[in-house]
């Protein structure tokens, strides 16, 4: 007996393959998926397809993908900033275009810890984010920075870091005319 090909079949968080479930059939002993997957933990699994069609067996297997956190390192939780401030953070461990797919980061800031609504949002291919707006005063702000793959999926965000804006400084230029 011998394999005319293969069927794999994964599901994300359901070992028993009852929630919606993807296949794909291949005529390799190997599959690469396109898009990618999002971060879970994912069951999956393989049988041999005969010449007649009959399906064999499978044999189950379980894999967990997710990616590592970027760190917020400033503004730091509790600190005080002014007008606007400059976000760092760090890049995620290991993390470049061609190991872990890793394209942009995702930051999101919010007046309320649930990120509902957001205050201001943007994807860049930076570490760092300076906001072209000045900041609202005497408010409270959350923010967090997740990864954000080729595929546009998200990695985890780091937990929200809570920084407290007090009052801004402004700069008036006097207008000259000629």
């Amino acid at each position: 007996m011998s394999a005319y090909k293969y069927r794999i079949q994964w599901s994300l968080g359901d070992p028993l393959f009852n929630s919606p479930t993807t296949e794909n059939d291949t005529e390799q002993s190997y599959w690469t998926p396109r898009g990618g997957f999002a971060d879970g933990t994912y069951y999956w699994r393989v049988a041999m397809i005969d010449g007649n069609g009959k399906l064999g067996g499978y044999s189950n297997a379980v894999f967990t993908k997710q990616y590592p956190i970027a760190k917020p390192l400033a503004p730091v939780n509790g600190s005080t900033i002014h007008a606007t401030p400059t976000f760092t953070w760090t890049a995620a461990d290991g993390v470049t275009p061609y190991v872990f797919g890793a394209a942009s980061y995702r930051l999101e800031i919010s007046q309320f810890p649930t990120f509902v609504p957001l205050y201001d949002s943007v994807t860049t291919v930076n570490t760092s984010f300076v906001p072209s707006k000045i900041y609202d005063i005497n408010k409270t702000y959350y923010w967090r920075v997740a990864i954000v793959d080729l595929n546009g999926k998200l990695g985890p965000f780091s937990n929200a870091t809570i920084i407290i804006k007090t009052n801004a400084f402004y700069c008036y230029l006097p207008i000259t005319r000629h």
